[in-house]
């Protein structure tokens, strides 16, 4: 059922990304992306099964797209998930459009923006291992954007959703007994550079 109304709303120049996280490297583990668990939820998994995505194979943050530019999105896989050439770069050049269920504005998507703006409570971390696709095996390393340890506090979206609704920039809508979002990649970088000018830590819970 989500799976064709997306595909009635994105029509046929409509392309769909939907995470298919396995953090398989940093969790010292083997990418396999026919077997390693996906921890992004059922609706993620069932998303998985369609023949006619294709897997952007990334061994920590993989996707799976759908659509116009699957090629584009899935092409080839950078050393660094949130740097030069990779998905997120492109679905921000793209100004893509992230869509939350029952969720916050918040995504995985604004670590690639804490990257693009450079704050400093974060680093670039590697991880090395093994993937397995198909009968072919492997060794790489990747690297993912990470937080520093010596700042204890979780992130939350929280302030960020809230400045995003007061602004009108995430729209929400109900469906059954909950509800879907939506917000613009552009808006998002928008609001983040602001707010963190203003107070750097703006994505941190003690802040």
């Amino acid at each position: 059922m989500f799976y064709s109304a997306f595909k009635i709303v994105l029509g046929r120049n409509g392309t769909l990304l939907i995470p298919t996280f396995t953090y398989s490297y940093s969790n010292g583990k083997i990418y396999n992306p026919n077997k390693s668990k996906n921890i992004c939820g059922l609706l993620s998994e069932e998303f998985q099964k369609k023949r006619e995505g294709k897997t952007y194979l990334d061994p920590n943050i993989s996707y799976v797209v759908f659509g116009k530019f699957k090629d584009y999105f899935t092409s080839a896989v950078p050393y660094n998930s949130y740097g030069k050439n990779s998905l997120f770069e492109k679905f921000y050049n793209l100004n893509g459009k992230i869509c939350n269920f029952n969720l916050d504005a918040g995504s995985t998507f604004i670590h690639y923006l804490e990257r693009k703006l450079l704050v400093s409570y974060r680093f670039d971390k590697e991880f090395c291992g093994k993937t397995i696709i198909g009968k072919k095996k492997f060794d790489s390393c990747n690297s993912i954007y990470v937080k520093k340890k010596k700042y204890k506090k979780e992130v939350s979206f929280k302030k960020f959703t809230d400045v995003c609704v007061n602004l009108n920039k995430f729209k929400t809508a109900k469906i059954g007994r909950g509800f879907v979002g939506v917000i613009s990649s552009k808006n998002c970088y928008e609001i983040l550079k602001k707010e963190l000018r203003k107070n750097y830590f703006f994505l941190l819970k003690w802040a």
